[in-house]
């Protein structure tokens, strides 16, 4: 963000290297003054494969839509007319899979209309996960992102100082309210940590993934049931025609009631403020029941 403001770009977007001539994703190119983006689909395999005298591809620089823009840029091209993509897809029906046409309009259409953008090469592996695929291919899934995230945590608490204990091909999960980018990880540093788990701050091994009988999964805390939610669930709960009246007795009961778990006094602070949102979904909820008979 402040690399971008302080270039006074309109737009700003991270790229990576393509990992292959083949892989699905749009590249950057030159369009009129400014920058474009192309799909994948829309190159043909001349042009995909296509390189420059060092042996890189011409068409080299990823869109993975990490992007930045400026307010004044957004309200300028947010009444121009960016035109549709058309996309060939597979289209199931009662006579079977047939080919359907699919218009799609991307938000990097307005990008030529930027007077000045900044691209930024970052690493793939800290950058890029995308999820394209279902469970189970073996590129773009989610099993295949996870492992990733994964990787790139476990290099996070190797660099603090930590061992990993396990297979060398399995990396952790660290829980982002710990560290957003590889900080505050000072504290692991010479300590053991087991690869397949998730670690939190003073909390190592919270949880083995995948294994929700675990024994080291972390207790759920214990929660306050106040008075008003107690009267929501009983009024959702009343079906009977004959209820209606008893509905509209704990719609009045709930605007009455104080809330236990804020501590409040019901006329003011957060107390008051959970009271009468309470006391308000109680009579919309009872209007709606009223309506139906």
């Amino acid at each position: 963000l402040g690399f971008c403001f302080s270039k006074g770009a309109d737009v700003g977007c991270r790229t990576v290297a393509k990992a292959s001539a083949d892989e699905k994703v749009g590249v950057f190119v030159r369009r009129g003054k400014g920058i474009g983006v192309v799909e994948y689909s829309e190159l043909d395999e001349a042009e995909a494969t296509a390189t420059k005298p060092n042996g890189e591809l011409l068409y080299n620089w990823s869109n993975i839509c990490m992007q930045y823009y400026s307010r004044q840029f957004l309200e300028k091209v947010a009444t121009k007319d960016l035109g549709y993509h058309v996309a060939v897809k597979d289209v199931k029906t009662e006579a079977g899979t047939v080919k359907g046409l699919k218009l799609e309009k991307f938000i990097f259409d307005a990008f030529p209309y930027a007077k000045k953008t900044c691209l930024l090469e970052v690493e793939r592996e800290a950058e890029f996960a995308p999820v394209k695929n279902a469970f189970g291919a073996d590129k773009d899934s989610p099993d295949t992102a996870r492992a990733l995230l994964m990787q790139l945590h476990r290099r996070w608490a190797e660099a603090a100082g930590a061992t990993i204990e396990g297979s060398a091909d399995e990396g952790l999960e660290i829980s982002p309210l710990m560290s957003y980018a590889g900080e505050n990880l000072e504290e692991w540093a010479g300590k053991t940590l087991k690869s397949g788990t998730m670690v939190q701050s003073g909390e190592p091994h919270v949880a083995i993934l995948d294994d929700p009988s675990s024994p080291l999964i972390a207790p759920k805390a214990a929660r306050t049931i106040s008075q008003d939610s107690v009267g929501l669930s009983k009024l959702a709960a009343t079906e009977e025609p004959g209820e209606a009246s008893s509905s509209a007795a704990a719609a009045g009961e709930a605007a009455k009631t104080t809330s236990v778990s804020s501590g409040g006094n019901g006329k003011g602070g957060l107390g008051g403020l959970i009271q009468k949102g309470a006391a308000l979904c109680v009579l919309l909820l009872v209007a709606g029941k009223l309506a139906k008979r």
